[in-house]
């Protein structure tokens, strides 16, 4: 396997102008990646670089006004933004991939200056987005309802991509189409402790769902956590790639996950995935958690699927028993890993040896 080491360089200038009820920013920045590799493919080079000027300029209003409704006084907003975005191309063919992948679209991903994770790429790009977000807050100003609608405008086709038909996947829109699929968003807080939220993506090209979820969330506090989720998806060949033969077009799961106290001491921990598609667990864990005031101890029994193999329906799941004992502010004696599992499962877990 070719492994060596990489360098990425992101130097940038920022200028901002702000302003009750508006505001505008600009960015300037040069991203480079350069590597040093060992056992690359033949007739690759060893020591490839790659790197790319991105420019951007975002602006946005805030309009209020009141609202009698209800007990106390509300202000709703209204907030029309614009984010311009251009990346030149830049021919990527020779990196290897180590570490990228392409971001899940959303919302939040209308403005981001890049559309890959990792250090590996450099996405090109010539768009605009354009959206608009409303907003209820309450008198304390704390935010009680939101929602916002956006959709990006390409201008120019998207030519950087992965190499690996599984992650190209993940890129619902063609990067030859004129426009993203319409992002919406919305979130509901009965009380500071018990929230909906919701995400939405319509395709007007297909006129379908690309990927929608419905969220409920309670959070007691750090200790004292329920999340129950439904998901859907629905993935697209993009050109050159095909889904797998047999393969599901629509992702349907479900996620529910908790931590529950019993006392000040014991804690309950688990999270149940299911994929609807396949009628099979992605993910299951449950387990117990003991803290006093010097150590903390989990045992978790857990069963998944890899991340490879979820279009695959018959696949044989993993399962395993976990421990993990940690001397409270001096670190893990063993299963570190299990405080990353529970906080990629459990929306809103945070290690106690973190808290305050």
């Amino acid at each position: 396997m070719v492994n060596g080491s990489r360098v990425n360089l992101e130097p940038s200038l920022n200028w901002a102008y702000e302003r009750p009820g508006w505001f505008l920013r600009s960015s300037a920045k040069y991203k480079y990646a350069a590597y040093s590799l060992k056992q690359q493919a033949q007739s690759t080079a060893d020591n490839p670089s790659t790197g790319a000027a991105v420019f951007s300029l975002d602006g946005g209003l805030v309009f209020e006004r009141d609202l009698n409704i209800g007990p106390g006084g509300y202000t709703q907003t209204l907030e029309p933004r614009a984010f311009y975005l251009y990346s030149p191309y830049q021919d990527q063919s020779a990196v290897p991939i180590f570490d990228s992948n392409l971001l899940n679209f959303s919302f939040n991903q209308l403005f981001r200056d890049e559309r890959f994770s990792g250090g590996d790429r450099i996405g090109d790009t010539n768009q605009l987005s354009v959206a608009i977000t409303s907003r209820i807050l309450d008198d304390s100003g704390r935010e009680r309802a939101r929602v916002s609608v956006g959709q990006i405008n390409y201008f120019e086709d998207r030519l950087v991509s992965l190499d690996s038909p599984l992650r190209n996947w993940q890129q619902i829109h063609s990067p030859l189409a004129n426009t993203s699929a319409i992002a919406a968003e919305f979130s509901y807080a009965f009380s500071p402790r018990w929230q909906i939220a919701s995400e939405l993506q319509w395709n007007q090209d297909t006129r379908v769902i690309d990927e929608g979820s419905f969220q409920f969330r309670y959070q007691g506090d750090s200790r004292r956590l329920l999340n129950i989720a439904y998901r859907l998806r629905t993935l697209v060949s993009s050109p050159g790639y095909i889904l797998p033969t047999g393969a599901d077009s629509r992702i349907k799961q479900t996620d529910i996950s908790t931590a529950w106290p019993l006392n000040d001491n014991w804690r309950l921990l688990g999270r149940w995935n299911y994929d609807h598609t396949y009628s099979r667990n992605l993910e299951s864990f449950a387990g117990v958690e003991y803290s006093n005031c010097c150590a903390t101890v989990r045992i978790i029994a857990r069963e998944w699927v890899h991340e490879n193999e979820l279009f695959l329906s018959n696949v044989k799941t993993n399962t395993g028993v976990f421990l993990q004992i940690t001397l409270n502010g001096l670190g893990n004696v063993t299963g570190g890993g299990i405080g990353q599992l529970l906080s990629d499962g459990i929306f809103g877990f945070r290690d106690s040896n973190y808290e305050n």
